[in-house]
């Protein structure tokens, strides 16, 4: 449908866990306005999913929990773990999406990603050429051995990626050692927070770009 038909799903998975991938796409022929897209939320769907394609997907995108988060401009380490605890007061029904091994969202509408890792694997999220956000709890053990990768590219527009990565032992060492997690914002304004252990490759990209760690 168009920009007046969005959609909200609470929830999407299958019994038995069953579900693995997962295609979104637009129509919005015979809509009153065909110029533009509606957008869609779904809240929580199957871990351990393989893909999420969204590659035709043209408007707006959340993916994970409705986190209604009031104060984005002030998230620290703190309220960020709050997001995926329940700790937090200024948090409303945030789920994250665990262990999606590839997010392809380039349709070009603003996306917003809530998710977990906390096993062993390779990881891919790519969104296009909106406004979006990436927020990513990573749990050491899910980087810290070979083969194990983070990849995130947010193409163009100013967009914003937060990660929080908890680790204990040789977790850190081992995944510093590895070197396997990129993140590229591409032209924009961007802004990239890294809370917790590890070591980032980051491209920011043209633009006026931010970056906060507390590593």
């Amino acid at each position: 449908g168009d920009e007046s038909r969005p959609s909200v799903l609470r929830n999407l998975d299958s019994t038995g866990g069953a579900l693995d991938t997962m295609n979104i796409t637009s129509n919005n022929s015979g809509y009153p306005d065909e110029t533009t897209y509606a957008s869609l939320t779904i809240g929580y769907t199957n871990e351990f999913m393989s893909l999420i394609n969204a590659s035709t997907f043209l408007g707006d995108l959340t993916l994970g929990g409705t986190c209604e988060y009031e104060d984005w401009d002030n998230l620290n380490i703190q309220s960020f773990e709050s997001l995926f605890s329940g700790d937090s007061e200024d948090v409303v029904g945030c789920a994250a999406i665990e262990n999606l091994a590839t997010l392809v969202a380039t349709g070009g509408g603003d996306v917003t990603y809530y998710g977990e890792i906390d096993s062993s694997g390779i990881y891919s999220y790519t969104t296009g050429s909106g406004s979006d956000a990436i927020y990513l709890d990573i749990q050491g053990e899910a980087l810290d051995f070979a083969g194990d990768s983070l990849f995130i590219s947010t193409g163009g527009s100013d967009d914003l990626v937060v990660t929080d990565t908890r680790s204990t032992g040789n977790q850190a060492p081992n995944q510093i050692i590895l070197q396997n997690v990129d993140i590229n914002t591409g032209d924009g304004n961007d802004t990239i927070m890294t809370f917790g252990s590890g070591s980032f490759r980051i491209d920011a990209g043209t633009g006026n770009d931010t970056i906060y760690t507390d590593n």
